[in-house]
């Protein structure tokens, strides 16, 4: 009788043993698969290309809702090479005031887009970064210390911390001749920092040309009137790494309404004609600050078109770049 009940008792301890181990395995199997997932999810979230839905060819408002709003202005000027971070600019309707923002794509989605502060100014627009990112370039209407410039458009610099960090006690306008006793603004730079800039100190806003080197900006020169004009104005918003390729804005009797997309050649020696984007990308309304990724493969440009999203403000376009648009700007 004792011996059936140590039996029993036996068998039981051992069944419960074998349940335990069961048991341990079991956790030990999901502690391994839910790691698994995570690793997996983890490195798919890394990977995720912030400008996937972008990829298929057609123009598009760049992340409506977030980064294009129904109720500002908006232009963007700097993107990552990883696509991961951007600047853009943000304007009131009636343009009275504007503001630099950054928004970085994480985990999935972009960030809620928060202004970034180069002075106390109420209107900061535009960014160009030097080839080694530690300075930061835009356009301010703070005012002046220096008397010998206007309380008006100027060019600013500031010491960079990061893409969203900036030394204000830094900032200060350029000296004379890149600002001038006129206004200027809109300046944009390469990674080689060949740079170009608008100003309207010869009676209508033209595009400057110059180089950036040692902290200073050298060699200032007005482009050929095969780009600038007596008659119209011309905003610059980009210039290739090659040094054979400008985009810039402006209102002209060819175009197609409002400020339009113009582009231009660098070949044997000299700027070709200006010559019009197409209807794809210009429309009867107002284009502006066109740039080309580093790598080549995105355009993005603002445009106030009239949509069902938007019909009173200027909203960011992108498009993925393909053999048409090489063709139909010629680059080689």
């Amino acid at each position: 009788m004792v011996n059936e009940r140590g039996n029993k008792l036996n068998n039981c301890v051992m069944g419960s043993r074998a349940i335990f181990k069961v048991v341990s395995l079991l956790i030990a199997i999901r502690a391994i698969v839910g790691l698994m997932i995570f690793a997996l999810f983890s490195c798919c979230s890394k990977n995720i290309d912030p400008l996937i839905q972008y990829t298929d060819g057609n123009l598009q408002i760049f992340e409506k809702g977030i980064i294009s709003t129904d109720s500002n202005h908006e232009g963007i000027s700097f993107i990552s090479k990883d696509y991961d971070e951007i600047i853009f600019t943000r304007s009131s309707k009636d343009f009275k005031t504007s503001h630099l923002i950054y928004s970085k794509f994480k985990k999935g989605i972009w960030s809620t887009p928060k202004a970034i502060s180069m002075t106390n100014s109420n209107y900061e627009a535009g960014i160009a970064f030097s080839p080694d990112m530690k300075k930061a370039f835009f356009t301010n209407k703070a005012p002046i210390k220096n008397k010998s410039l206007k309380d008006e458009w100027n060019i600013w610099q500031v010491d960079v911390a990061s893409a969203q960090a900036y030394n204000k006690d830094s900032a200060r306008p350029l000296e004379v001749p890149v600002n001038s006793d006129s206004m200027d603004c809109c300046i944009t730079m390469n990674s080689n920092g060949t740079t170009l800039f608008s100003s309207n100190r010869d009676g209508t806003w033209d595009i400057y040309l110059a180089k950036y080197e040692n902290g200073g900006f050298e060699n200032i020169k007005k482009l050929s009137g095969a780009i600038n004009s007596n008659i119209y104005d011309e905003w610059p918003s980009f210039i290739n790494d090659d040094e054979n390729i400008i985009f810039f804005s402006s209102i002209r009797k060819d175009g197609f309404g409002g400020d339009d997309l113009y582009y231009s050649k660098y070949d044997n020696g000299k700027w070709s004609k200006a010559k019009l984007f197409d209807d794809k990308f210009n429309s009867s309304s107002y284009e502006d600050s066109a740039f080309i990724t580093k790598d080549g493969e995105y355009l993005f440009f603002s445009s106030w078109r009239p949509t069902s999203f938007s019909k009173e403000v200027s909203n960011i376009y992108i498009k993925r770049i393909d053999n048409e648009f090489n063709k139909s700007i010629a680059i080689d």
